[in-house]
């Protein structure tokens, strides 16, 4: 049986929600993270993932780490109906995965932290960590999201993934 290994609210969430969607059987083994002798710390898991980080999965024996690789993996062994039918559109779909880890993921990572995780300072609540940093990625993150938005919008409302061409 498929093992997952990692927390809910995590990126393991996105692996937990396709084997939801695909009708996948699964079991969750919840690995602690970023606290004193956190389990993704522990011999035994660095042996599975040596990045010491979650997702993991075992799948009888295939063990494999990175969510989004992960999730393509999934997809297409179970013949899950979120998997592309044809090579074109898996290439679209994997354009967008790289797409979304490469371009979408680091300024919304840099605005979300600067906005709810890091503290602010002083009456006028500056923001404490890399200004000029979270600047950048504001503004590329509100590019990225205007760029997604008009593909969305071209589309009339008919929108696949497959439309998109770089």
């Amino acid at each position: 049986m498929l093992k997952i290994y990692g927390q809910t609210r995590s990126r393991t969430f996105r692996v937990l929600w396709l084997c939801k969607e695909s009708n996948i059987a699964f079991q969750q083994e919840p690995i602690s993270i970023h606290v004193p002798n956190a389990q993704a710390k522990e011999e035994w898991y660095t042996k599975l993932n040596p990045n010491a980080r979650i997702p993991t999965i075992d799948d009888d024996g295939f063990v494999m780490w990175e969510s989004g690789a992960i999730n393509l993996y999934l997809a297409k062994k179970y013949k899950s109906p979120l998997w592309p039918a044809t090579a074109q559109d898996e290439g679209n779909a994997l354009q967008w995965a790289f797409y979304i880890a490469n371009d979408v993921e680091p300024p919304m990572i840099t605005v979300f932290q600067n906005r709810f995780v890091f503290p602010r300072s002083g009456a006028t609540r500056r923001w404490r960590k890399l200004p000029t940093r979270f600047c950048a990625r504001s503004s590329r993150c509100s590019t990225t999201i205007s760029c997604v938005t008009a593909i969305s919008a071209a589309s009339a409302g008919t929108w696949r993934i497959s439309w998109w061409r770089a």
